[in-house]
């Protein structure tokens, strides 16, 4: 059985640069699932936990899982919502971007 060839190894051995391809063929476009994972504090943890009970309550629905709240949340990021698009508003947008470098503290060196 030979070794399976690590699939970092190109980017690797030529300092994050690629080799060019020399088949003409493309590489096909990946459509599984990539696995994100996220470490919250415990207070932030109970936090999303209780609202997504109190979700399932007012939903009448058995749970709402923080997986499933977590990848809306992310869709309305991204693309925003089909009838209202509340977050493709720019002053939002500017918003979020200012909380995040904010909690990474970098907020006052990009003069936001």
């Amino acid at each position: 059985m030979s070794p399976r060839r690590d699939p970092y190894a190109d980017a690797t051995e030529t300092g994050g640069k690629t080799r060019a391809r020399t088949r003409g063929a493309a590489r096909p476009v990946r459509t599984d699932p990539i696995r994100t994972t996220l470490d919250l504090p415990p207070a932030m943890n109970r936090a999303v936990k209780r609202w997504c009970a109190e979700a399932a309550v007012d939903a009448d629905v058995s749970a709402v899982p923080m997986a499933a709240l977590l990848r809306i949340l992310l869709v309305l990021l991204t693309e925003g919502e089909p009838d209202d698009d509340p977050l493709s508003d720019p002053e939002i947008q500017k918003r979020l971007r200012h909380a995040v470098l904010r909690s990474l503290g970098r907020a006052k060196e990009l003069n936001y």
